[in-house]
């Protein structure tokens, strides 16, 4: 089944377990996809309340069944990454993937700041300007990774500490705050200092030629994906 059937199916199943249970069943899906890749986490979160829905309907109480979840969780864990002795090859992988995605975000961003320089967007304007890809969607890439990261790992640390579910919450809005505000802080000192360094002039018209075949190639495969889809049905 692929990820995003997994997670509607999980999202479904998670619904079915009895309210009483459902911070046990956050700390649950939290705990387990932050230690997996998304593929993995999910096909993990499907099996635990594959789990949990049996107990549930033979009238066992979860909380007795899973005990202190984050051992119960990593028994899960240890069993992927036990499987594949390189595990952390595939995190690696995914957090390239997602960098390569806010990579695109940060030019494409880049370009449209870049375009409202330009008087009138014509084709001639377009080919007799450049645009200068500079350090700092490269640099605003690495820094959104690194505090992506960042946030996982303070989630967890958080949840570790075993505090009250309100304490938890407060304590986490803030941290969220404070990492958002000097995110936020960092890239303005990107675009300041380093909005000068070009590495290379582009074309204008290139730049705008390239998003459109993007943008063009994008929807042709949303559109057929969705074809598919209402041909299965």
């Amino acid at each position: 089944m692929k990820t995003k059937e997994l997670i509607k199916l999980n999202y479904k199943n998670s619904q079915k377990i009895n309210k009483e249970y459902s911070e046990l069943v956050t700390d649950i899906i939290a705990y387990v996809k932050c230690e997996l890749t998304q593929d993995d986490g999910e096909e993990a979160v499907n099996d635990i309340l594959d789990i949990l829905l049996g107990a549930q309907e033979r009238g066992e109480d979860l909380n007795i069944v899973v005990g202190d979840y984050k051992i119960f969780c990593d028994e899960v864990i240890k069993s992927y990454k036990d499987d594949n002795k390189l595990y952390f090859l595939k995190n690696v992988k995914e957090f390239i993937q997602i960098g390569l995605g806010m990579a695109f975000f940060f030019i494409a961003l880049d370009v449209i700041l870049k375009l409202k320089d330009v008087k009138i967007i014509t084709l001639d304007n377009l080919e007799q300007t450049n645009y200068s890809f500079t350090l700092v969607p490269i640099l605003n890439t690495i820094i959104s990774v690194i505090f992506a990261y960042i946030i996982i790992k303070v989630i967890i640390r958080l949840d570790e500490k075993k505090q009250s579910r309100n304490i938890l919450k407060s304590k986490s809005f803030y941290l969220m705050w404070i990492i958002n505000i000097a995110l936020i802080g960092i890239m303005v000192v990107i675009g300041l200092k380093f909005r000068n360094i070009i590495l290379i002039a582009i074309p204008n018209y290139l730049v705008v030629l390239t998003v459109a075949i993007f943008v063009l190639v994008t929807y042709i495969i949303v559109f057929a994906m969705f074809s598919r889809k209402n041909k299965n049905i």
